[in-house]
């Protein structure tokens, strides 16, 4: 009869027992850090760098059942509704000039000829470049930051949901807006805007964050729209970088010799 030496019988007993063991699938916590709270996330998600503009080129592409449109862009952002976007061809000037405060739209369309000014609005924009949501949202996800909601009627709650932090924002008393965080990176990294129903209005995916001074810039972002819009953003962004305000970098001047057209 063989017998078994003591360390033989160590590892036998070590084998038996991992064997009778049922390994466990790893879950993420559900549990919301001590020191996080949706006031806290949203007070650093918001913040703004000491050199307020934010300037990048950027691939924007426009996908619905009409067909495609695609331009690739120079721009320079500023929240909470401050952009200017100017087209980068491949040979040539630029074919599209255009800005929005908040208060005026103003494009110059140089092989046209044409100069046009008209109210800031989603509807007037999307004539020439088809953003399909709000000036102040496109330019807070251009800069990693959540799209601003009416601050008197806000109410804000956060939990964890599969390992992101999860702010639900309301307005009135119904669900205005999802935002999903992560908070080891303090990246936004989802949007759901709402509709008066409570239906998806739209959703964007931010992916490819930098940091930038201060801040978690992304490097692709994608929007979609549900039925009956059923169209989607895909903007593609390169290096981006903050600088101070110049005068009237939001608000072309009109070219000499043009008389402005009015857009309603």
């Amino acid at each position: 009869m063989r017998v078994l030496r003591p360390v033989a019988l160590i590892i036998a007993a070590v084998f038996i027992a991992a064997a009778g063991c049922t390994p466990r699938p790893l879950t993420p916590s559900t549990a919301v850090p001590p020191s996080v709270s949706a006031e806290k996330v949203l007070d650093s998600l918001s913040r703004e760098d000491s050199f307020p503009v934010m300037r990048t080129r950027a691939r924007f592409t426009f996908r619905n059942r009409d067909g495609t449109y695609s331009a690739r862009l120079a721009l320079a952002l500023q929240r909470p509704a401050n952009m200017r976007a100017e087209s980068l061809p491949l040979i040539g000037v630029p074919d599209l000039y255009l800005t929005t405060n908040g208060d005026s739209v103003r494009i110059f369309l140089p092989r046209e000829g044409r100069f046009y000014v008209g109210p800031s609005g989603r509807e007037v924009l999307d004539r020439f470049l088809p953003i399909r949501i709000s000036e102040s949202a496109a330019v807070a996800l251009l800069m990693g930051a959540p799209p601003p909601v009416r601050e008197q009627a806000a109410v804000s709650s956060g939990k964890m949901d599969s390992g992101l932090y999860r702010i639900d924002r309301f307005e009135l008393g119904r669900k205005r807006q999802s935002l999903w965080v992560d908070l080891a990176t303090l990246s936004l990294v989802r949007v759901e805007e709402f509709g008066a129903s409570g239906e998806t209005e739209w959703e964007a995916v931010l992916q490819g964050h930098r940091t930038v001074a201060a801040s978690r810039i992304p490097g692709q972002i994608h929007i979609s729209f549900p039925e009956p819009e059923t169209a989607e953003i895909e903007i593609r962004m390169g290096e981006s970088e903050f600088s101070a305000r110049e005068p009237g970098l939001f608000e072309l001047e009109q070219p000499p010799g043009i008389t402005p057209t009015p857009l309603e």
